[in-house]
């Protein structure tokens, strides 16, 4: 079986992640030292992580936020505008549940 005729397979399968980091693997000879269950716990990780990534920037996408570059370093806490950065940075860190 040729790496050319799992690549097909994996896309069949939609495994896009897993396909990227075995062909990551096969450049890399130092991959080759690790037993076949780190290699495979390596691959699966790499398709776990790639299909988190994927619902992210899905759910990202579906919510239409009107900016989003927003980041919390670039709140501006000043008087004018009663904003607490103590209160917010404890919402940021999920503290409130």
């Amino acid at each position: 079986m040729t790496l050319d005729t799992i690549n097909q397979q994996l896309d069949i399968l939609g495994l896009k992640g897993f396909k990227l980091n075995l062909e990551k693997q096969s450049n890399d000879a130092n991959y080759s030292k690790l037993s076949f269950e780190q290699r495979l716990h390596t691959l699966l990780e790499a398709e776990i992580n790639e299909r988190s990534n994927r619902r992210t920037k899905r759910l990202l996408s579906n919510a239409k936020f009107k900016d989003t570059t927003a980041n919390l370093a670039d709140i501006e806490y000043s008087s004018s505008r009663g904003l607490d950065r103590s209160v917010i940075l404890s919402i940021a860190n999920n503290q409130f549940i």
